[in-house]
C-alpha cells in the first residue's frame, strides 16, 4: 500500500559509505537539514518523506577492509550496523530505502541497465588497467592532482570542485592498488562511459536556471560544465557486477536505488521494472517534489548526472524541484572526510547529554552556506529558546495574536519544497524567544510564543 499522500515532499540524500560510521560532516550536513525539513512540514500539516539507504557497492569499502586486514562483506556490515545506530543517536529517521542487495531489487535493477544502456549516450570508451590488471584506474583504484582546483582526486570526479575527471584528466596520477603510476589501455568491449555532449550540458544549464537552488557554488558548478565522460562500468572484484569481473558505477546504481525506494514507497511491487516504475510515477502526476540534500563534493551527482539519468529514462517526476548543497564541515582545518582519514564520529558525541542538545548544537554548526569549522565544545550550548518555551497542558491554546501568526507564517514558509534552511529556523527561534523576553511582547503574545516554540521544539527534537 502506497504511504504517500497528495503533495508530498521528497527528501532524498546521499547513501553514506560503510567504510566508517557517520562522521558529523554528514550528520550536521544532508542528514540533519533533510530532517529538520521532513519533521517541520508535519509541523505545519504537510506531507514530507525522507529517503536515503546505505552505499554498499562503493569502491571505499573494499579499500578500507583490505587497509584493515578484514574480508570485505563482514567489515561492511558491521559498517552498516553501526551507521544505522549513528542515525539512531542522533534522531535522524527516514520513511523508507532500499536493500540494494536483495534478489527482488537485482530483478528491478537489470530492466533499469537494459534501458539505459540502450540509450545511443552510453558508450565503449578508453579505459586503463594499473598494475593489478583486476581494477580499472577509476574511483578508489586511482588518485593525483585535478587540473582545475589542485587538490588531490580520484578518477571519475574531484570531491573538492565536483569536475569530472578521467584517469587521463588527472595529474601525477598513481596507483592505488599496486603502487607506482604506470597505467595500460585496454578493451573488454563492452560500454563503459557515458557521454554528456554540448545537448546535454546547455539542457542542464537551462535547467538549473529554473530550480531552486540554495548553494551558488552548485549553480556556478553547472553553468561552468562542459561536455565530458563519465564512467558507468569498470573492472573491479568488488561492487555490484554486470559481468565478471566488471561492476556498476556506484554513482548510477545510488539513482536507480532513489527511484526504487520512491517506487516502493507509491506502492510499487517489489521487483517491479523500470517501466512500471516509470508509469506509476507518472500517475502521480505533481503530487510529489523531489528535494535533493547533498555536501558540494556530491554535485556532480545530485545537479548533474542524476537529471541527466531522469532526462534520459524519461523519469521527470524524478527531477527535482530544489538543490541543497551544504559545503564542508572541516576539523582540523581540512574537510572531514572518512575515505580521507580526517573525521570526528557521530559516536564521539557526548553520550551524557539528550538527543535534542545535540542536534541544535549541531544545527548550529550546520556548513549550510559556508565552510564551518566543528567545535565539540559547541556542542551542549544552552539555546535561549529552550528557556523560554513552555509546556502547555493538552486541549488548551493561547489566544490567537499577531506575533504567533508571524511565527507561525515563517514557519509554514520554511517548510516549502525550496524555502528549507536550519539557518533561517533558528533564526526565527532565536527572534521569537528575544520578543518574548524583550519586555515589549503582551501577555497574550508571551503566552502563545511560548506554546508554539515549546511545539516546534518537540517536533523538530532540538
Amino acid at each position: 500500500m502506497s504511504r504517500v499522500r497528495s503533495r508530498t515532499t521528497v527528501l532524498f540524500t546521499p547513501p553514506p559509505t560503510p567504510n566508517g560510521g557517520l562522521h558529523l560532516g554528514h550528520a550536521a550536513g544532508p542528514y540533519l537539514r533533510a530532517d529538520l525539513h521532513r519533521r517541520l512540514v508535519g509541523l505545519v500539516g504537510g506531507e514530507c518523506v525522507h529517503l536515503s539507504h546505505i552505499d554498499t557497492f562503493q569502491t571505499y569499502v573494499a579499500k578500507k577492509a583490505a587497509e584493515m586486514d578484514r574480508d570485505v562483506e563482514e567489515f561492511r556490515d558491521d559498517m552498516e550496523a553501526r551507521i544505522r545506530a549513528d542515525f539512531e543517536s542522533i534522531g535522524v529517521l527516514f520513511d523508507g530505502g532500499v536493500d540494494n542487495t536483495s534478489e527482488t531489487y537485482a530483478q528491478y535493477l537489470e530492466s533499469c541497465l537494459d534501458a539505459l544502456f540502450r540509450s545511443a549516450a552510453i558508450q565503449i570508451g578508453r579505459e586503463y588497467v594499473g598494475g593489478d590488471s583486476r581494477y580499472s584506474a577509476v574511483e578508489a583504484f586511482v588518485s593525483g592532482t585535478c587540473p582545475h582546483c589542485l587538490q588531490r582526486a580520484a578518477a571519475n570526479v574531484c570531491e573538492a570542485c565536483g569536475t569530472p575527471l578521467l584517469l587521463e584528466d588527472l595529474l601525477r596520477a598513481s596507483d592505488e592498488v599496486a603502487g607506482g603510476s604506470a597505467f595500460s589501455e585496454i578493451s573488454d568491449g563492452q560500454p563503459n562511459q557515458l557521454s554528456v555532449g554540448d545537448l546535454d550540458v546547455e539542457w542542464l544549464q537551462s535547467w538549473i536556471a529554473e530550480v531552486a537552488c540554495d548553494s551558488p557554488f552548485v549553480q556556478a558548478f553547472v553553468q561552468n560544465l562542459r561536455p565530458h565522460c563519465v564512467t558507468v562500468t569498470f573492472r573491479s572484484t568488488y561492487g555490484y557486477p554486470v559481468s565478471p569481473g566488471r561492476v556498476l558505477n556506484p554513482w548510477i546504481e545510488i539513482f536507480f536505488a532513489h527511484l526504487y525506494s520512491l517506487a516502493r514507497l507509491i506502492g510499487v511491487p517489489e521487483g517491479a521494472t523500470i517501466d512500471q516504475v516509470r508509469v506509476a510515477l507518472e500517475e502521480q502526476g505533481d503530487e510529489l517534489s523531489v528535494v535533493y540534500y547533498f555536501g558540494v563534493d556530491n554535485s556532480y551527482y545530485y545537479a548533474a548526472l542524476f537529471p541527466l539519468l531522469s532526462r534520459i529514462l524519461g523519469l521527470d517526476t524524478l527531477l527535482p524541484v530544489a538543490l541543497k548543497g551544504n559545503r564542508f564541515l572541516r576539523v582540523r582545518g581540512r574537510k572531514m572526510s572518512s575515505s580521507r582519514d580526517n573525521a570526528l564520529w557521530a559516536a564521539d558525541l557526548n553520550g551524557d547529554q539528550p538527543v535534542p542538545v545535540v542536534r541544535a548544537g549541531l544545527a548550529r554548526q550546520s556548513p549550510e552556506f559556508s565552510e564551518v569549522d566543528f567545535r565539540m565544545d559547541a556542542i551542549g550550548a544552552p539555546e535561549q529558546w529552550w528557556a523560554d518555551a513552555v509546556d502547555v497542558p493538552a486541549g488548551e491554546r493561547a489566544p490567537d495574536t499577531r506575533a504567533g501568526e508571524i511565527f507561525s507564517g515563517v514557519l509554514a514558509s520554511l517548510a516549502r519544497p525550496d524555502g528549507f534552511s536550519i539557518a533561517e529556523l533558528l533564526a526565527a527561534l532565536d527572534r521569537a524567544a528575544d520578543h518574548r523576553s524583550s519586555g515589549r511582547a503582551t501577555a497574550a503574545e508571551e503566552a502563545e510564543l511560548g506554546e508554539l516554540m515549546s511545539r516546534t521544539r518537540e517536533a523538530l527534537l532540538i
